[in-house]
């Protein structure tokens, strides 16, 4: 959307920046759309390849059957594999809380500095992958007063 567009329309100039505004606020916290392909993507390759490999270890479980060393090696696979998947889960759990936090600091002027300041080990992830606890701590409301108090010091 764009103002000339906006005017276009018949809006007056004031009439056009409110509503740009508004947009902007309402966009704030989306995560653009080829990102959450290329993390949606990932998530699923990798998911998938996990699958695989329990796939395969169950496959060679069943034709090794008597032979205790190697029955012993692909038990070790399989926690390995467990391990492995849980660092996963972790990993996809710290970058939906990140991305939570980064939407919430879109207007900040350093948002990484922001970032450093929330203790993500309090914060949790629902089913349907919003996060619980985001401003449990009022960071987000503090970041929020200190943008109102610089803007209105010019």
């Amino acid at each position: 959307m764009k103002k000339e567009q906006l005017l276009e329309l018949g809006l007056t100039e004031e009439q056009a920046e409110q509503v740009l505004n508004l947009h902007k606020d309402t966009l704030a916290g989306f995560i653009p759309k080829a990102r959450f392909d290329e993390v949606n993507d990932t998530k699923k390759d990798l998911e998938k390849q996990i699958k695989d490999r329990d796939e395969q270890l169950e496959d060679l479980k069943k034709q090794v059957k008597g032979n205790e060393e190697l029955e012993k090696k692909i038990q070790e696979l399989q926690e390995a594999n467990k391990a492995t998947k849980e660092q996963y889960e972790a990993k996809i759990k710290e970058m939906t809380v990140n991305a939570a936090i980064q939407s919430k600091l879109t207007d900040a002027k350093y948002p990484d500095l922001l970032l450093a300041k929330f203790d993500s080990s309090k914060l949790s992830t629902a089913k349907d992958g919003t996060v619980l606890g985001i401003d449990a701590k009022g960071y987000i409301a503090a970041h929020q007063r200190a943008r109102r108090w610089h803007d209105m010091m010019g």
